[in-house]
């Protein structure tokens, strides 16, 4: 198998990884977390960095029903 530069980094597949995972919960960190196998520390460490490179996650933002928009159910 030959690498070509249009092949992703390790580090570009862990972001799309983490905010495809973020994104399925509805913007529940937490779930997300549990998910990834990963602490909510680290992973309030990883959107941090990418915010400071330029690319901002929306957190999740209370529906009327004062849950999580998406719910939890999509991530259980």
């Amino acid at each position: 198998m030959m690498i070509t530069e249009n092949d992703a980094t390790l580090a570009e597949v862990v972001k799309k990884h983490i905010i495809f995972t973020l994104a399925s919960c509805g913007g529940n960190r937490t779930h997300a977390a549990r998910i990834l196998g990963i602490s909510l520390r680290c992973l309030r460490d990883k959107l941090r960095g990418y915010e400071t490179a330029g690319v901002w996650i929306t957190p999740a933002r209370p529906s009327r029903s004062g849950t999580q928009l998406g719910g939890s159910a999509v991530c259980r």
